[in-house]
């Protein structure tokens, strides 16, 4: 049955609910996984730290941070900004671990949206972009005025999608990092769920990178430190889940016996089916903005 079910969250994965629900406070995970309330948002940290982690939790070794959040559509401008500060704190202490120091005016910054800006459900990346505010213009243009800024160095790029464009992300990531040499790129993205309720109320930061459309079945090659030569951060907002998801997981909540080969099929078939909320335009533009000014905050250019 699990194998129906697809999630690009990685607190989503079976044995990570386990020692959230059961084992968080053991001393065998204490240095693994941590949780906190902060405001109207729950964080859950985990690092997984070498090769037999990996193997036992299933998920890449590095470092993932969850802001469980309310509905980011349903935030008035009060709540935006609260949002915005707590997601910045996690992402600025993010870029610090993997950069090794404080962010600081000295630095460059890429970020970078990925999805299809004419797909609702897909347009959290570009929308993102669209709304930060970049500032290695004026260093081009007027170094002296930029120094007296006191900001890091930003600038933006929508990737676009593989269909439209013929090239991956990393293809052009990777040729925009070869010629300006950011420090590190910051990877805005669309996520799929394995819970209906994370939909549009979940922000995942991580440092392990992120696939292109994984989470729907539609791999690219993988965004990280690896095949750009600098680290990166991956942000994303899940925004669909699978049908087969939604069904396999009922299924086994419910403690479902052996499946039949005629529900089989419904479930093959609801592999490549996804669920997004009605009011997945609202998302993705509330999601944007909060993202948006998260990173700002994060990068200290506003």
């Amino acid at each position: 049955m699990n194998k129906y079910i697809t999630s690009d969250l990685v607190m989503e994965n079976t044995y990570i609910e386990k020692i959230r629900l059961n084992n968080k406070n053991t001393e065998k995970n204490k240095s693994l996984f941590t949780e906190e309330l902060q405001g109207a948002c729950k964080i859950c940290r985990l690092d997984v730290k070498n090769a037999e982690q990996e193997r036992e939790y299933g998920c890449k070794k590095g470092r993932y941070i969850t802001v469980y959040t309310p509905r980011l559509c349903d935030a008035d401008i009060y709540l935006k900004e609260e949002l915005s500060g707590i997601i910045a704190k996690e992402l600025s202490q993010a870029l610090s671990n993997a950069l090794k120091k404080t962010i600081s005016p000295d630095l460059s910054f890429l970020v970078a949206g990925i999805g299809n800006r004419r797909i609702a459900s897909d347009s959290i990346g570009p929308l993102t972009v669209e709304k930060i505010n970049v500032t290695r213009h004026v260093k081009v243009i007027s170094p002296e005025s930029f120094s007296t800024l006191d900001v890091c160095s930003v600038y933006s790029l929508a990737c676009g999608v593989m269909g439209e464009t013929g090239i991956q992300s990393v293809e052009l990531l990777r040729a925009v990092a070869d010629k300006l040499s950011p420090d590190a790129v910051i990877v805005v993205d669309a996520l799929a769920a394995k819970e209906y309720d994370r939909l549009a109320a979940t922000v995942q930061i991580s440092d392990v990178g992120i696939s292109p459309g994984a989470g729907i079945g539609n791999r690219q090659s993988s965004i990280t430190k690896e095949t750009l030569g600098v680290p990166v951060i991956a942000v994303g907002v899940p925004t669909v889940v699978s049908a087969a998801t939604v069904i396999g997981d009922a299924l086994i909540k419910s403690k479902y016996g052996r499946i039949s080969l005629e529900l089989e099929k419904i479930l093959e078939r609801g592999k490549n089916h996804f669920v997004a909320p009605k009011e997945c335009d609202i998302i993705a533009q509330s999601a944007s903005e909060i993202l948006a000014l998260s990173i700002d905050k994060a990068l200290g250019v506003i």
